[in-house]
């Protein structure tokens, strides 16, 4: 038998082997073809031996990254991360590598290791989204919230009706504390949702009740509450289109924590614009601004700098 006819033989046993989840019979064969390849490629004085030409590293590399997953299935961590760290250092160009040598150390709680190997995959196949949403992950755990969520958007983005993308997002919102945020993205998941419906609904209870608790839902409380009395100068078409401004608002990156204030003020300040837009093509209307602040127990001194705030963030002109 002709040695390169025994080398694709272990290989189709081993492969047959890893299908079958038999991980120590593939382990055996790939650690076979590993011993003969690297012979044939040791030989430097000819060019073939058995009738095999000297193997390429991308070949060896390849056995390796057999070898690490097969031992990473039988829990045997450290030679895994042997195996995958060899298939790296025979070939660099192979983004999956880095991903199965980040889960590797990433199982042994090596926080920092992993972050490097996820990042390394993610450059050189940056629209992976599997790539993406594991970096994400690690970077959320690793406390770098902000970057986490922007990778994590980019892997949504690719492809805006992967479930699984909207499902990691959803989960670095709440992670970040971040429920109107998680709250409007299951809603858009809830319309498109069939075998996960409960599960919307579930986490959607779960984002309303730690809504309650945040200044953006103390806001959303506040015009609720401020447009309850005799139903003037608003209309609930009104409150619901202040609700929705101060919503976008907060969806929108402009707004930090440090732009909160009272809630009561931005309640005003948004029911103030929404008032505004409404009464605009009316040449005769003159915003009777005290009046509506007062109905949020509000002052101009603090209404006028968050309403410029908002207007900063959507197309709104101020009539002098």
């Amino acid at each position: 038998m002709k040695l390169i006819s025994l080398n694709a033989w272990l290989e189709q046993k081993a492969r047959n082997s890893e299908k079958k989840r038999h991980y120590k019979d593939a382990i055996s064969r790939w650690d076979n073809l590993l011993i003969r390849m690297t012979r044939v490629s040791a030989n430097s004085d000819s060019s073939s031996v058995g009738g095999a030409a000297a193997a390429d590293v991308s070949e060896l590399a390849q056995i390796h990254y057999r070898l690490g997953m097969a031992h990473r299935a039988l829990k045997d961590l450290s030679k895994s991360i042997y195996h995958l760290k060899y298939s790296i250092r025979l070939d660099s160009s192979v983004p999956r590598y880095y991903e199965a040598f980040g889960k590797a150390h990433l199982a042994e709680g090596h926080w920092l290791v992993a972050q490097e190997q996820f990042e390394k995959a993610v450059s050189l196949d940056p629209k992976n989204r599997i790539y993406l949403r594991q970096y994400a992950w690690v970077l959320m755990m690793m406390g770098r919230k902000d970057e986490a969520r922007s990778f994590s958007m980019k892997a949504l983005s690719l492809k805006p009706s992967d479930k699984e993308s909207q499902w990691h997002l959803v989960r670095i919102y709440m992670e970040s504390e971040m429920p109107l945020h998680a709250y409007e993205l299951l809603k858009i998941m809830k319309r498109g949702a069939k075998r996960d419906q409960k599960r919307v609904e579930e986490l959607l209870e779960e984002c309303r009740n730690k809504l309650e608790g945040t200044f953006e839902g103390s806001v959303i409380r506040c015009l609720r509450a401020g447009m309850k009395c005799d139903g003037k100068p608003f209309t609930i078409a009104q409150l619901r289109e202040a609700e929705q401004m101060w919503k976008d608002y907060c969806l929108s990156k402009y707004f930090r924590k440090e732009a909160q204030g009272l809630p009561n003020v931005w309640a005003a300040a948004a029911a103030w614009l929404v008032y505004y837009l409404n009464h605009e093509a009316d040449s005769s209307f003159t915003a009777d601004a005290d009046f509506i602040f007062s109905r949020f127990a509000a002052s101009s001194v603090e209404v006028w700098p968050c309403i410029k705030r908002l207007q900063e963030v959507f197309p709104i002109q101020k009539r002098a």
